[in-house]
């Protein structure tokens, strides 16, 4: 359970690192 809720916050930082990266 644990792993799944790191990998899932995980995902959703580099999504967001990505959106803020092309939004440049």
């Amino acid at each position: 359970m644990s792993f799944e809720k790191q990998h899932s916050r995980r995902c959703l930082f580099f999504a967001f690192q990505l959106k803020k990266r092309a939004a440049k």
